[in-house]
């Protein structure tokens, strides 16, 4: 056997291979590009997921900011109630949602200021909006005039509403609407 015939032979062997070295890089390949489009899918839904729960989550802060708010400066009643925010027959409208605001007042004797507790839900869920609640707030209201050391001074309670207001929790119950 002449070394041409040997060459020819051995070249021959090895065409096989080739092929299968490509058809096995070519099938490695497809299985990385379908776990990486099965990754950025289930990382997109994801994202979308958290940006509606982030969405419905800021509107029921802005509800709660705005019903902390209106109820700073009005004097507590007797016994101490607050109504619905912004009232019972309406809502308000953030991030394309509805929302209400629910409160309970507390006035512990010998305390000069009010223990507020708000819930914010969706307006659909209002009449059951503590149990819907999707944010729950607790707040103290200072109602001690500027300057006074103690509201049972002469003068000291009564005359100034929500001098100072701190808010004592943050809770987001569930944000999934």
């Amino acid at each position: 056997m002449s070394p041409r015939d040997e060459r020819l032979r051995s070249s021959e062997d090895e065409r096989g291979t080739v092929l299968v070295l490509a058809l096995m890089f070519i099938f490695a390949v497809g299985l990385t590009i379908g776990a990486i489009v099965t990754l950025v899918s289930a990382n997109l839904l994801a994202t979308q997921g958290l940006q509606r729960n982030r969405a419905v989550e800021y509107g029921a802060a802005a509800a709660v900011e705005g019903a902390i708010q209106a109820l700073r400066y009005a004097a507590p009643t007797s016994p101490p109630t607050c109504s619905p925010f912004p009232s019972s027959t309406s809502s308000i409208p953030v991030n394309n949602q509805s929302y209400v605001v629910d409160c309970t007042m507390g006035v512990p004797n010998g305390f000069y200021g009010r223990l507020v507790q708000f819930d914010a839900c969706l307006s659909s869920n209002a009449s059951s909006c503590q149990q819907n609640a999707i944010l729950e707030v607790n707040a103290v209201y200072d109602d001690v005039a500027p300057g006074c050391t103690n509201g049972a001074l002469s003068g000291c309670y009564g005359s100034s509403w929500g001098t100072k207001v701190t808010i004592t929790s943050w809770d987001v119950k569930h944000a999934d609407g």
